[in-house]
């Protein structure tokens, strides 16, 4: 049986991600690489994984992950950042697949979570964002919050070909213990209900 990570992160340069100088981030500001990835891979007994974007949210990470997958058989896929509201987003996409390690790329993800409208997701020009990522014939990973959720489930709606790919459980509020897991189940299960996220 072929176990696969369906999430993992790798940078060379920690001080391009500006999250990881948070210090809660501490353990993980650091370099890990392909290698590195490699070796955690064969100790666990994973045979492969998902490169996902990691928050940098420009091209140059897209270029540093499409070189890696082009490296590592281990990466089965990857996961690119983009900007949906960007109009030549079809275009990028296009030219990512072309290239080497582009025959890795399963979805795009946005840093939707870092947008203070919690209606993002419902705006036209990343709704064609979002087209555009269906056209290509990929998955977008959903980076949200749990204000974002309904506007995540609206979107899966009205998209019922493309696939959605819910990250990090749309960031359930734990710190606030049952109040925070109680505004969260609600919107997580009217996005659950959506045959098209997973």
């Amino acid at each position: 049986m072929l176990t696969v990570d369906a999430h993992h992160h790798l940078w060379q340069v920690p001080q391009a991600y500006a999250w990881l100088d948070d210090d809660r981030m501490r353990m993980i500001h650091r370099q890990f690489t392909v290698a590195q990835l490699q070796a955690q891979l064969r100790s666990a007994g994973v045979g492969r994984s998902v490169l996902v974007e990691g928050g940098r949210c420009d091209e140059a990470e897209s270029d540093d992950l499409l070189r890696w997958a082009a490296e590592a058989p281990q990466i089965a896929g990857v996961v690119l950042w983009a900007d949906l509201a960007d109009p030549a987003l079809a275009g990028r996409l296009a030219r990512h697949l072309r290239r080497p390690g582009g025959d890795r790329v399963v979805g795009v993800r946005s840093q939707v979570q870092g947008e203070p409208d919690p209606d993002h997701l419902d705006r036209p020009d990343v709704r064609a964002g979002l087209r555009a990522v269906e056209a290509a014939g990929l998955a977008f990973d959903l980076v949200v919050r749990v204000d974002q959720l309904p506007s995540a489930a609206r979107a899966a709606a009205a998209l019922p070909q493309l696939r959605f790919v819910l990250n990090h459980l749309g960031k359930p509020e734990i710190r606030a213990g049952a109040a925070g897991l109680a505004r969260w189940r609600g919107p997580f299960a009217a996005l659950a209900e959506q045959p098209n996220v997973a």
